[in-house]
């Protein structure tokens, strides 16, 4: 009978972790709003969606807070890109920021008419982050 009963206890606490994963897998999503990459970036200090238009060469930048939902102003970030001619930074210009900052970028150059390479840096409340750009080759 104890047997039993421990290995229901235990059924019980499996099933509930895999339910609080899939949960936390949900909050979580690889896909923006706007159908970009979703990066964390630090330690759920925000969030950037990174949505390409590599036909045109350009890309918009989505920049909300821990939540991956609330918009969060910043100064503009910057792409430091990997080329074949060497390294190219791309400064990001804001879309309708206040005194320069804003939650969403844009940017356009020939380098993001390919599959783009390399590292966004932004500072979020004072501290700068460089994560490294990820694209879904999917979309």
């Amino acid at each position: 009978m104890r047997v039993s009963v421990l290995i229901l206890m235990f059924t019980a606490v499996i099933v509930g972790c895999d339910k609080a994963k899939k949960a936390d897998d949900k909050d979580h999503d690889h896909t923006g709003s706007h159908g970009g990459e979703l990066m964390e970036i630090g330690s759920e200090a925000a969030h950037v969606e990174f949505v390409h238009n590599e036909s045109a060469g350009t890309v918009k930048l989505y920049v909300t807070g821990p939540d991956a939902k609330t918009a969060l102003s910043i100064d503009p970030p910057v792409l430091k890109l990997k080329t074949d001619a060497g390294p190219v930074n791309v400064t990001t210009e804001a879309i309708d920021g206040v005194d320069g900052k804003a939650s969403t970028f844009s940017a356009s150059h020939d380098a993001l008419k390919t599959h783009p390479e390399g590292r966004i840096t932004l500072k979020i409340d004072g501290k700068e982050y460089n994560p490294e750009i990820v694209h879904d080759h999917d979309h």
